[in-house]
């Protein structure tokens, strides 16, 4: 699944993945790719070839990233936490001089050991179906995230009243 948030910044990085598939489907027989676009992308004038399919604004897309064997994304904070509590494996593209995708998203990876960082100015179609190619379907251990932050929130405050 290759998805950028519904933003029409996200259009090259859509593109850059839709010309990866027939490299990574060599590789990954009855590989199907799955084009999370939104209500600023839509799927006029991308090239869809037989095996992608280009979706257009999903209200609840974590259902989706939840069964898919790999996610590739812009670095945006909530995709990469949904992706991190979900223990998808995810190759994730911080917006180039774009501070909290670069900096604060970036280091919420590192520290739970989710998702892989690229760099799109370095990244070819070859290289991005090869990444694809190493890490669909698993190979990615996340450290776990704690889901308890509301429960732990009202103890402390129960303790102050």
């Amino acid at each position: 699944m290759c998805t950028v948030g519904g933003t029409s910044v996200g259009r090259p990085l859509i593109e850059l993945c839709i010309r990866a598939y027939p490299i990574t489907e060599e590789s990954v027989p009855g590989l199907k790719m799955v084009l999370a676009l939104g209500p600023h992308l839509g799927k006029e004038g991308l090239p869809l070839p037989p095996g992608i399919e280009a979706l257009g604004y999903e209200p609840m897309p974590y259902e989706r990233m939840a069964a898919a064997d790999l996610i590739i994304c812009s670095g945006g904070s909530t995709t990469t936490l949904e992706l991190t509590t979900l223990c998808r494996p995810f190759l994730y593209f911080p917006l180039l001089n774009h501070f909290e995708q670069r900096e604060i998203v970036a280091s919420r990876c590192e520290r739970f050991a989710a998702g892989v960082r690229m760099d799109f100015a370095r990244t070819t179609p070859q290289s991005l179906a090869e990444e694809i190619t190493r890490w669909i379907g698993g190979g990615m251990e996340h450290r776990p995230m704690r889901l308890d932050g509301a429960k732990r929130a009202a103890e402390m405050t129960q303790k102050l009243l």
